[in-house]
């Protein structure tokens, strides 16, 4: 019956150590939108007077690469 326990125990961990990247995962999306919004609205205001646009940030690509060394 113990070993029941150890399990549920195990497994509840597993899951709240999921939830708690997913959550990490869905700040540094949502960050890097607001960063996007921000740098459109940057360009567009360089532009309106003539300056050239600046790339501020790679593309969003960079934001779902996958995780390599996480797996051990």
């Amino acid at each position: 019956m113990p070993k029941t326990i150890d399990q549920d125990e195990l497994r509840k961990q597993r899951n709240r150590q999921k939830q708690k990247e997913k959550r990490l995962e869905l700040k540094e999306i949502e960050k890097a939108k607001k960063t996007i919004e921000y740098q459109r609205m940057i360009n567009n205001n360089r532009k309106e007077y003539g300056l050239k646009q600046k790339k501020v940030q790679l593309n969003m690509k960079s934001y779902f690469k996958s995780k390599t060394s996480s797996s051990s």
